[in-house]
């Protein structure tokens, strides 16, 4: 409604449960992740965001607040209409700064929550079970 009312319907889209595919392609083809939950404990949705390069906007609260460093990979805002709007026009205004923050997103993915990541802490796991110690 409230996009209607501000005409912005030419600007603004709304997407829920979208298939894999049509996931990837807006991925592919956005500028940033607005993720917006308040109550999500961890949000795999930010790191298949951070997959893609884009920079994240999410709420400081839950999950967001484990995955997204303010300032580096994405910023974190209050879960209000303010808190999205100045962070979107940032992104908008300084596109090196998104770009930046995507890159350091995909980067933070993949050093925790990568293959090799799993692999090293699962060996972890092995070792202390075992108190053998594995390659």
């Amino acid at each position: 409604k409230l996009v209607m009312d501000l005409d912005l319907s030419n600007n603004v889209e709304f997407h829920l449960n979208v298939s894999n595919e049509a996931k990837i392609e807006l991925f592919k083809t956005s500028n940033a992740f607005v993720y917006s939950s308040i109550n999500e404990h961890f949000g795999i949705g930010l790191c298949e965001a951070q997959e893609y390069f884009l920079p994240i906007i999410a709420t400081n609260t839950g999950g967001p607040k484990e995955i997204i460093q303010h300032a580096s990979n994405g910023l974190l805002v209050k879960p209000n209409e303010f808190g999205f709007a100045d962070a979107m026009q940032k992104l908008f205004e300084d596109q090196d700064l998104a770009k930046k923050m995507g890159q350091r997103g995909n980067e933070m993915l993949e050093c925790n929550y990568g293959v090799q990541s799993a692999n090293k802490k699962f060996l972890e796991i092995i070792q202390k079970l075992t108190n053998k110690k594995i390659i």
